[in-house]
């Protein structure tokens, strides 16, 4: 211990010695010197702290005082040195096993030879901290004077025989109990007077002063002097029905305590580190797989059924001797029928007010939480195995909270390292120029005013080193009970890749088409040639061959055309005549046209216009009327044989709606979104039972933007209608 010293010998060992033969068991005596160190240190202080007497010796005595009695210690020290008056205080001090045990010090000085007398006892509560600790009990409690007489009582006593406490003061206790043999003074009295027992126990009647009794249940114990003699008897009176609903109580709530633990597969235990004694719940045992009425709760036998991979970091905890400690351990347990299930154990080591040391905590089976964590954790490798394989980048923000997260990924796309993304659910806007970040907002604000799932859009988002990249961005938004957006998640695709493939493909599908159109040229002409007969008469069968010749010639023109017309209508550089025209015209015109394709399957073509004379638009005739021939020609197509096309003249104040409309299958879901996509067909397996290249619908799209109109339809089965929208002069 720190402190140490040895002090002088003033004859120590007499004096304490003689103290302790002056006064009864358990007492502590010492010679304290000047500086405040033990000398001649005899008695019970093996018993009370648990140090011994030759440990003791030279030890400075605050050494052993608790830090916030230290004051009241020190004066105790100054009082021994320098006078001979006594010195009464209540000081803790410091067990050998850890804690603090409260003692009553008693000191006298002898100024003369620089010592004094130190003696300590177990703290008494004297009359006033009696008073104190009981006046809420909720127990009656009274302190009866050897003669019989109550010197004082709580309140609930005075409850419990029908007065105020204070009326009980100074009544003799004959006559408020039923003077039966049960109560005799030698059934509760001499047994504590004699030292045989330390209280005694029993059912009572009370007296009340109203006339009636009740039964009760009360303790006994004795109070004794300095001297240890019986100065005074505390007596703790619970009545029995107040006890038995207590019990009733505790039982239940030992009930619900149990049937909690077991819905929740949670058991404790306890072990008194000094005895050895060692408790275990029901529970316990049967998450263990152990039979109670065969194993007695031990140590080793729990070590046996704990896996031997995790045993050896059970035993190293267990072996620790710091003090208090704390542990949450997961481990596997083996039971004896070979099954393996997975425990959560939290638990703690400290020192009791007895100075032992104890061993608390509890035990739940989580084998099958466990075994839902690790689904959930494959789960999301696996899902992370997906992601990376799809080269996307994978991003989440909390709308309420802020929160964000970016994976490696999508760090990679932007030009990041993980983590190097600024925080914050705004951050994302800086990497959008004010065109994208209009159609962003727009797209997110779209969906979640119609409570949509999801939203797409594709944008141009700002590399970290300045350039573009583009990405193609698709959410998934979770709303509340309230239907407010509360997070949002999404993959990011870089495009990069893509764009610049279509840009071969379109660039190599222009060369191909500007190749093409000129010896294509040669060969139509050269056909036409043959067919009127500059070379000669053409024989029948030789005239059928040509025929489907220049059928195919004159597709694969139509093909070329488009691809020019796309690829022209994509750079901007379309010449279009604009004029004033009527719009009645010209679709009556496409229609009159177009009426040989539906001849063969009995299609026909019907024209209604809503208002009698022309409606005038400003564009170019005859790109206007391929846009209507489009549309017609798709509807011929997907229109069942014998039925009627049908189209419509619109005009309203300010703009003209044309409608094109079939009775056919209709446009399935699933080509909804490319539908006016380059070389998009909803079935391009029959593209050559039906003709077209894919590129009448995006042309026409095209066009119509070119004269600031709009396009779209609707289609359910049996009816569908494409229409475009103009301004009307």
């Amino acid at each position: 211990m720190s402190g140490q010293r040895v002090p002088p010998d003033h004859g120590s060992a007499d004096l304490t010695g003689l103290l302790v033969r002056l006064h009864p068991p358990p007492v502590l005596a010492a010679v304290l010197d000047a500086d405040g160190l033990l000398g001649g240190v005899q008695g019970d202080w093996p018993a009370l702290l648990g140090w011994s007497a030759a440990e003791l010796e030279g030890v400075e005595f605050l050494s052993l005082v608790h830090p916030q009695d230290l004051e009241a210690a020190r004066n105790l020290v100054t009082t021994v040195a320098d006078s001979t008056d006594a010195h009464r205080v209540e000081l803790r001090c410091r067990r050998r096993s850890g804690g603090h045990q409260p003692l009553s010090w008693r000191g006298v000085g002898d100024p003369g030879r620089a010592r004094g007398v130190l003696l300590g006892r177990m703290l008494h509560l004297d009359e006033h901290r009696f008073e104190q600790l009981v006046a809420e009990s909720r127990e009656g409690v009274a302190r009866v004077g050897l003669d019989g007489t109550i010197r004082s009582a709580n309140s609930r006593l005075g409850e419990l025989l029908g007065v105020a406490a204070d009326t009980l003061v100074g009544m003799r206790v004959g006559r408020l109990v039923d003077a039966s043999p049960r109560i005799s003074r030698q059934r509760w009295i001499e047994p504590l007077l004699r030292g045989e027992s330390a209280v005694t126990r029993g059912t009572i009647r009370l007296l009340r002063p109203a006339g009636d009794s009740i039964w009760a249940h009360a303790s006994v114990r004795a109070v004794r002097d300095a001297n240890a003699e019986v100065e005074a008897f505390d007596v703790l009176v619970v009545d029995v029905d107040w006890l038995a609903g207590r019990r009733q109580q505790l039982e239940l709530a030992r009930a619900q305590l149990d049937k909690a633990q077991r819905l929740a597969r949670i058991g404790h235990w306890y072990a008194d580190l000094t005895t050895g004694e060692l408790v275990w719940s029901a529970m316990v045992y049967e998450i263990l797989g152990l039979d109670p009425d065969a194993v007695s709760p031990s140590a080793d036998g729990f070590y046996a059924v704990v896996h031997p991979d995790d045993r050896a970091a059970m035993i190293a905890w267990d072996a620790r001797t710091d003090l208090p400690r704390e542990h949450r351990m997961r481990f596997r347990m083996v039971r004896p029928d070979g099954s393996i299930r997975v425990v959560f154990e939290i638990g703690s080591v400290s020192v009791d007010e007895r100075g032992h040391r104890v061993s608390h905590g509890a035990i739940q089976d989580i084998t099958e939480r466990h075994e839902a964590e690790q689904a959930v954790r494959e789960s999301e490798d696996r899902l992370q195995q997906v992601i990376a394989a799809t080269q996307d980048g994978w991003w989440h923000v909390d709308l309420r909270t802020g929160e964000t997260f970016q994976s490696a990924r999508w760090c990679e796309i932007h030009g990041y390292r993980p983590g190097e993304f600024p925080p914050g659910r705004d951050a994302w806007r800086t990497l959008l120029s004010d065109d994208d970040l209009g159609l962003a907002d727009a797209r997110l604000a779209d969906a979640v005013a119609a409570r949509a799932p999801n939203f797409t859009v594709e944008v141009a988002a700002r590399h970290r080193d300045g350039h573009r990249v583009p990405v193609l961005v698709r959410g998934h938004i979770e709303y509340d009970d309230q239907g407010a957006a509360v997070r949002v998640s999404g993959m990011t695709s870089d495009l990069t890749e893509l764009r610049s493939a279509e840009a071969a493909k379109e660039q190599f599908v222009s060369s191909v088409s500007h190749e093409l159109r000129t010896p294509l040229t040669a060969i139509a002409g050269t056909l036409e040639s043959i067919m009127a007969g500059v070379s000669g008469p053409v024989a029948p069968a030789t005239e059928q061959l040509l025929e489907v010749a220049v059928r195919n010639t004159t597709r694969l023109r139509a093909l070329i055309d488009d691809l020019l017309d796309i690829e022209q209508l994509h750079e901007g550089t379309l010449p279009l005549r604009r004029e004033r025209l009527d719009l009645t015209a010209v679709v009556a015109e496409t229609l009159e046209d177009h009426r040989v394709l539906g001849a063969p399957r009995g299609v026909t073509l019907h024209l209604e216009v809503a208002e009698p004379g022309p409606v005038t638009v400003v564009g170019d005739r005859r790109r206007l009327g391929q846009v209507v021939a489009n549309l017609v020609s798709n509807a011929v197509k997907h229109s069942p044989d014998g039925g009627v096309v049908q189209a419509r003249v619109l005009p309203g104040p300010n703009q003209v709606r044309v409608e094109v409309i079939d009775a056919g299958e209709g446009v399935p879901d699933s080509f909804a979104g490319r539908i006016f996509e380059r070389f998009a067909q909803a079935d391009p397996s029959d593209a050559g039972g039906r003709g077209g290249t894919g590129l009448g619908l995006a042309i026409s799209r095209e066009l119509v933007h070119q004269h600031d109109g709009e396009i779209g339809y609707e289609s359910l089965p049996g009816s569908t209608v494409f229409w475009f929208v103009l301004p009307r002069v």
